[in-house]
């Protein structure tokens, strides 16, 4: 399990019998951390009753981990949340009509009861999970619990669906803040009729012959890849660009794009519903539910054992079942793409981790595959680890974040963890991406605030960012290494028709490449730009909704985004295609050297959707931006989170000075920009509030007075439902 000159990947190459039985919240439930919990045997699609406050978390098979919110409540809603897999250890939050707040977590098994007092919640309640990756489903209940009972409410991607087509038309989309008020109860009984009659088909090819009680909301059923949960392991949840609606499409066909990369939704509906030829029943060669667990079973027990006792297993330490001996993910190999989980000295796994709640977000066709199936299936996985070792941050505490990963199907395996599919990677040669960006301005200098010509105010925008790194993997080295990239020219929905083309930067601290034209020519020479954006600006307004004066992009990022506003974000849909034109230093001609492609995962929606967004605060910071300000080789950026948004994974601080300091003529421009990880971001025990950024070298960041030219910019980053939000404290001068 070493990243040494030959490495090393868990697997196995033989695994007869492993137990796709995973004790999912339902009344018929397994008992959790060894406990002896009661199992009640009911009619497994038969709406739930109330049941008694006070010895409800036994009768429910739910672990003392699962049950939260008020600890003095003598009432409760309790319910199973999953998606793909149970979710295990996931924020729940519970949000009544009135914005009443309580949260917990889901135990290992999914369940969760959230205590209130009976007198001081008002229906409808709003329950939400948010996994470690910030990704948000919701559900919703217009029933009121009583003084000592406890109601139930599950949440997965079908009870979201009926969320989304319930909420009032103000609210664009599930994964948005808003409390019971917001619902509209009168819709409920068509929502749900309706998503039933989307998948009844599906239910009876699953099994469930009789669907007439079935209700997502409240009727009792296990995550274990059978009967209700055969059909939400066949279907993928994402949003509309343009309504936040939740949308609900088939798992088991590959993601269609149109001739420009734009992602062509097929949705499930009541008059489209879900084919039962799309069922992941345990006969279907697709990466079901049960082949994930298996996998998640032989990785977990790997995972348990020490290094040394890893390195002498058998099963361990042969990667054939497990992970493809040819595994490669944006250049890196298994170990290096794995890097905080192999974070030992030795780039040995950390004993004591795991693998949880993997979701098969959409299947494709890898670029040159010849073959006639659907041959990809990208995943989200959520690793737990005890501590970090010297590779990631050497963390004492323990940690949790989710990760994307490409399994390929092969029918020619034999006696593969996952059955006829294995963990490969997405095959690329270089390391580049695609994602759905935010970005949260607020400008610190009333003087530069106007909305005027050459005016730098609060803004929130839409962007897409385009992540492509300098360097590349050398797995026989081990090392990081210069990729040799002269330009690449990037095309897909929302940028312009001839494409952006993106160079090196020449900007301290840039490791990756910067937007240098919109037009699509590749220069013919190998250049750098002074420009550090990464990034594709499609639309941007004033947090009060007002329009940005015209041009504003053109005079505030030349070269690097869009002349007008889009107004159109139809075309922005989750899993849009986007292809990479790689052209090398060593080739000057016209052809490009190798061409990739990337997926974004999240749709993009307009910018007046970061208004009701989840979002951490972080004006805590504001008096680091304010002149004057010393020089400092280091800063404490802060920000208070917020529960229902992702955790901050990094910091920045960037300044930016004239030499001579204040010159109006013959000067030359100084930058220090430092944008370190925060590993503790996703810790179990609590979220960092503030994060020391150091400038590099001990070369202090500049001082921030009034003089011309001065700049200091402080951000901190998250990454929520798939999507990058960048919230900035800016001055400019």
């Amino acid at each position: 399990m070493r990243n040494t000159a030959k490495v090393k990947k868990f697997g196995s190459s033989v695994l007869a019998a492993v137990s796709s039985l995973v004790c999912a919240w339902a009344l018929v439930a397994c008992s959790g951390g060894g406990s002896s919990a009661p199992v009640v045997v009911v009619d497994p699609l038969t709406p739930a009753v109330p049941v008694d406050f006070a010895s409800a978390a036994s009768k429910l098979g739910i672990e003392a981990g699962g049950v939260g919110g008020d600890d003095g409540g003598d009432a409760g809603v309790a319910g199973g949340a999953g998606d793909g897999a149970p979710l295990k250890g996931a924020v729940v939050t519970l949000v009544d009509a009135k914005g009443a707040q309580l949260s917990g977590l889901t135990d290992s098994s999914g369940n969760f009861l959230i205590k209130f007092k009976a007198a001081s919640i008002t229906a409808p309640l709003v329950l939400r999970v948010v996994d470690a990756g910030g990704n948000v489903l919701s559900s919703v209940s217009a029933d009121t619990a009583a003084a000592g009972k406890v109601i139930r409410a599950n949440i997965n991607p079908l009870t979201d669906k009926i969320t989304s087509d319930v909420l009032s038309g103000s609210v664009v989309g599930t994964d948005k803040t808003f409390d019971g008020s917001k619902v509209d109860v009168s819709k409920l009984a068509k929502a749900t009729a309706d998503l039933v009659t989307s998948v009844r088909e599906a239910l009876a090819k699953a099994g469930v012959a009789d669907a007439s009680k079935f209700d997502p909301m409240t009727s009792v059923y296990k995550y274990d890849g059978t009967g209700v949960d055969a059909v939400i392991e066949s279907i993928s949840h994402s949003r509309d660009p343009v309504t936040g609606a939740t949308q609900l499409r088939a798992k088991l066909v590959a993601v269609s794009n149109g001739a420009d990369g734009t992602a062509i939704p097929t949705l499930i509906s009541a008059s489209t519903p879900l084919a039962s030829t799309l069922v992941a029943t345990a006969d279907s060669p697709a990466l079901t539910f049960t082949k994930l667990n298996n996998w998640l079973t032989v990785a977990n027990r790997c995972l348990a054992l020490s290094n040394a006792a890893a390195d002498a297993d058998p099963i361990c330490s042969d990667g054939v079942g497990l992970v493809n001996t040819a595994y490669l993910h944006n250049s890196m190999g298994f170990n290096e793409h794995f890097r905080t989980l192999f974070s030992t000295t030795d780039g040995g796994h950390i004993q004591g981790s795991s693998i949880r709640n993997p979701s098969l977000l959409f299947t494709t066709k890898y670029a040159a595959s010849t073959a006639s199936y659907d041959d990809a299936a990208v995943v989200e996985i959520t690793i737990r680890q005890p501590s970090t070792g010297p590779r990631a941050g050497s963390l004492a505490d323990p940690i949790e974040y989710t990760k994307t990963v490409v399994f390929k199907r092969d029918d020619s395996l034999s006696g593969a963890a996952a059955g006829n599919w294995v963990l490969n990677g997405n095959q690329r040669s270089y390391n580049i991406s695609v994602a759905t960006r935010y970005k949260i301005e607020k400008q610190m200098n009333p003087a530069r605030a106007n909305n005027t010509t050459g005016g730098q105010p609060d803004t929130l925008q839409s962007r897409l960012n385009f992540s492509i790194n300098k360097n590349r993997y050398d797995g026989q080295t081990q090392q990081w290494v210069d990729a040799g990239i002269r330009a690449v020219r990037v095309t897909g929905p929302g940028l312009p028709q001839s494409g952006i083309v993106m160079v090196p930067t020449s900007t301290i601290g840039q490791n990756t490449l910067a937007v240098y034209n919109t037009t699509g020519v590749v220069p013919t020479t190998n250049i750098q730009t002074s420009r550090s954006n990464s990034s594709y600006g499609l639309a941007a307004i004033m947090p009060s909704g007002t329009a940005l004066y015209d041009g504003y992009f053109q005079t505030n990022e030349p070269n690097s985004s869009a002349s007008t506003m889009l107004t159109d974000f139809s075309s922005l849909q989750a899993y849009a295609r986007y292809k990479f034109e790689i052209f090398l230093t060593s080739n000057v001609s016209g052809n490009a050297d190798a061409v990739e492609y990337g997926y974004n995962l999240a749709p993009v929606f307009s910018p007046t959707a970061m208004l009701t967004t989840p979002l951490n605060d972080i004006t805590p910071s504001q008096s680091l931006v304010q002149p004057t300000q010393a020089a400092s080789t280091s800063v404490t950026v802060a920000w208070t989170n917020n529960l229902n948004a992702a955790p901050v994974n990094s910091a920045q601080v960037y300044t930016q000075e004239r030499s001579p300091k204040g010159a109006t003529t013959g000067y030359s421009t100084i930058t220090i920009n430092q944008n370190p990880n925060i590993a503790a971001a996703y810790s179990l025990n609590a979220r960092p509030t503030s994060n020391v950024v150091a400038a590099p070298s001990g070369t202090p960041f500049h001082a921030l007075t009034t003089a011309a030219g001065d700049y200091r910019q402080i951000g901190i980053w998250s990454s929520q439902g798939r999507a990058d939000i960048q919230r900035l404290l800016k001055w400019d001068n």
